[in-house]
C-alpha cells in the first residue's frame, strides 16, 4: 500500500511539472498592440504616482496580495521613490507576456541575446497570466530600473511586484563595468578595481531578488577577492614620508561627472590652508608619486582630483579644503 502511495505521489508531482512547462511566453514585439497598450496605461500610471508622490492613486492598481505585503510604512517608501522619481517618463528595455495553466510556483524570463547583460527575472506565479514589465528610467547622473510584474484578476492587470534600484552609473550597468574592472585587476591596478568595483556593487541587484544577472555569481566572486587584495595592500589612513611634510592619505572616493567617474585623493595636510604656497607645493609632489602609492592611478585616469584638508572632516560637514587637479595619462 505504501509503495502505491509513493507512486501516486511520485506520479502527481511529474504531472504538475508537466503543467508548468507548459507555458506560452511572448516577448516584446511578439506581444499583441493591444495588451501592450493595456499595460502601458498601468506603466503610465505607476511612474505618474510616484513623480507625483501619491501613494493612495499607486495602491489602486495592487493586487490584493500585494496589498496585504504593504507595510505600514508605505507612503514613507514612495516618497522615497518620488526622491529618484521626479519625472513620468521611461522607456521599455524589455516586457513578457507569460501564460500559465496553473499557479502556485516559481517561474523564470531570461534574456540571453547579449553574453555582458544576460539576466532573468525569476517570480512567484499567482495568476495564470503573468506580465512582466521591464522599465528604466532616466535621473541625471544614473539610471533606474523599475521592475512591474502584473497577474490578470477578473480581466483586470493588477500590480504584484514594484522594485526600483539602480541600474546604471551614467549608461554603464554592473556587466559593463566589471570588464574594466577585470582588466584592472589583472594588470595589477588595485586601487582601480577596487574603486569602480564599488560602483559594481551599487548597479548589480537593481530589482533584488527578482532580477538576477546571468554573471552575478562570477561577479561577486570578483567583487569578494578584489576588495580583499586591495584591502590587504592599501591600509588607509596612509602616512607619505616621502614627502617632507608627510601629509597623510585619509581616503579615496569617486567623482561622477559627464566626462567620466574620477578618482578624489583626500588627504591631511600639516600647513595652514591659508598657506596656499606651502599646500600647493607639497600637493605638486604628492603628484609626482602618486603613481608609485598607487599603482596604475596615472595611466588609467584622465584626471586624479585631490582634497587637501588641515583636519579630518566629520560625517555631516565636508570641512575647509583646498582643491587640486591632476591631468592623468588618459586621452
Amino acid at each position: 500500500m505504501q509503495r502505491l502511495l509513493n507512486l501516486i505521489v511520485l506520479t502527481a508531482c511529474i504531472l504538475f511539472a508537466g503543467c508548468q512547462s507548459k507555458k506560452k511566453i511572448s516577448w516584446n514585439d511578439a506581444i499583441s498592440k493591444p495588451l501592450k497598450q493595456e499595460i502601458k496605461i498601468k506603466n503610465d500610471r505607476v511612474l505618474q504616482s510616484l513623480a507625483e508622490n501619491k501613494p493612495s492613486d499607486l495602491k489602486k492598481i495592487f493586487s490584493d496580495t500585494l496589498i496585504k505585503q504593504t507595510a505600514e510604512g508605505f507612503n514613507d517608501g514612495v516618497s522615497k521613490m518620488h526622491e529618484s522619481v521626479s519625472t513620468k517618463d521611461y522607456t521599455v528595455l524589455d516586457e513578457y507576456f507569460v501564460e500559465n495553466i496553473s499557479t502556485g510556483f516559481r517561474d523564470t524570463v531570461s534574456k540571453n541575446d547579449s553574453e555582458k547583460r544576460a539576466y532573468k527575472v525569476t517570480f512567484e506565479v499567482l495568476s495564470k497570466e503573468s506580465y512582466v514589465s521591464i522599465l528604466l528610467h532616466d535621473t541625471p547622473e544614473n539610471q533606474l530600473l523599475i521592475l512591474c510584474i502584473y497577474g490578470k484578476y477578473n480581466g483586470d492587470w493588477k500590480l504584484e511586484v514594484l522594485r526600483i534600484g539602480r541600474y546604471s552609473i551614467f549608461k554603464r550597468t554592473a556587466p559593463d563595468i566589471y570588464e574594466p574592472a577585470k582588466i584592472f585587476f589583472d594588470q595589477g591596478d588595485l586601487l582601480d578595481a577596487a574603486n569602480i568595483s564599488s560602483l559594481i556593487q551599487q548597479t548589480l541587484t537593481p530589482a533584488y531578488p527578482f532580477f538576477h544577472y546571468e554573471k552575478e555569481p562570477e561577479i561577486k566572486e570578483f567583487l569578494k577577492k578584489v576588495l580583499t587584495e586591495a584591502g590587504n595592500a592599501y591600509n588607509l589612513p596612509m602616512s607619505v614620508p616621502a614627502i617632507k611634510s608627510t601629509p597623510q592619505i585619509f581616503n579615496i572616493r569617486l567623482l561622477p561627472l559627464k566626462e567620466g567617474i574620477f578618482p578624489v585623493v583626500t588627504y591631511i595636510t600639516k600647513f595652514n590652508l591659508r598657506d596656499s604656497s606651502s599646500i600647493k607645493k607639497e600637493n605638486d609632489a604628492l603628484q609626482l608619486i602618486i603613481g608609485n602609492l598607487f599603482h596604475g592611478i596615472e595611466k588609467n585616469n584622465k584626471y586624479i582630483f585631490f582634497q587637501a584638508y588641515h583636519e579630518t572632516p566629520g560625517i555631516e560637514k565636508a570641512g575647509d579644503h583646498i582643491e587640486f587637479i591632476m591631468k592623468g595619462r588618459v586621452k
